[in-house]
């Protein structure tokens, strides 16, 4: 082979690589357009518990990688709203600080959507009967309680007992007499505060007691369906994004008088704990003037 064949051989193998250097560049190129693809997405400003109203306020628009986009993502406030600017969802489960809202999270305000539809998976909808002066304008659906009962029972050489004993902790309210999240009857509400009276007056209806509807799984519901049955039954409400379980040991009258009694050691060291606990509230309280 001559030098002038060598040198056209060697140019075409030199375009040929060229050309295929080139296409490899050019895909890995487009890949990495592809990754860094930004697409618009609503997250969370703040914490929001379940129950809660979601507005425009509470969430910020944030730009994330293509393939970072969740599923069922919500991507425009417009999509939070109804027609008219009112409230559209509700909070069904807690929305952390920075999370993309989804609307597997959420469920619509509006009339006909029953209970049935709000109830967690896996769990079940149970009622317990409240007074109406206990209620009234302190426990709304989506509120987090406690549910404690007292009871009454004869040990084995037929002494009766009294005790009070935390039954379940940090359970979600379904509904409160007719008010049931996600059943406003019209949803032409421009603020939280005008939603959140509209579920006041619906719960207000009736007289008496109120039945206040809770989920629970099903151990619970039998645990709690015994409990109706054989003892009282009362709630403690949580304050908003409190999920901690205490370790609890209940209380009973033998315990409250036990220094009044001569009872057993255990139940006054008992006592004497919870009047130590009763004497540093009372001197946190002085610091603030709240006691004299």
């Amino acid at each position: 082979m001559n030098k002038k064949m060598q040198l056209v051989v060697a140019a075409v193998l030199g375009l040929f690589t060229a050309l295929m250097v080139g296409s490899y560049v050019n895909s890995i190129e487009s890949k990495y357009s592809l990754g860094v693809k930004k697409v618009p997405v609503l997250v969370s400003k703040r914490y929001i518990d379940a129950g809660q109203l979601i507005t425009p306020d509470d969430i910020e628009i944030k730009e994330v990688p293509a393939q970072y986009l969740q599923p069922k993502a919500i991507q425009g406030e417009k999509d939070l709203l109804t027609k008219t600017g009112g409230i559209l969802y509700m909070v069904a489960v807690p929305i952390d600080k920075g999370e993309q809202i989804l609307g597997t999270k959420l469920f619509p305000l509006g009339e006909g959507t029953g209970i049935g539809a709000v109830i967690p998976p896996a769990f079940r909808a149970v009622t317990i009967a409240a007074e109406k002066v206990d209620v009234a304008n302190i426990l709304l659906p989506g509120n987090k309680i406690d549910i404690i009962g007292v009871f009454e029972y004869d040990d084995d050489k037929g002494k009766t007992h009294e005790e009070a004993i935390t039954l379940l902790q940090n359970v979600l309210v379904l509904s409160v007499g007719k008010a049931v999240i996600g059943s406003i009857r019209e949803v032409i509400y421009k603020s939280k505060q005008e939603a959140e009276k509209a579920l006041a007056r619906a719960q207000q209806e009736g007289a008496g007691n109120i039945a206040v509807g809770i989920a629970v799984t099903p151990p619970q519901a039998e645990l709690l369906t015994l409990a109706k049955a054989k003892g009282i039954i009362s709630y403690a409400l949580r304050t908003v994004g409190d999920e901690t379980i205490y370790d609890l040991e209940g209380v009973s009258m033998q315990k409250l008088f036990a220094a009044y009694g001569g009872k057993k050691d255990e139940d006054s060291s008992y006592l004497k704990k919870m009047r130590q606990q009763q004497e540093e509230t009372l001197k946190m309280l002085k610091k603030y003037k709240y006691v004299k």
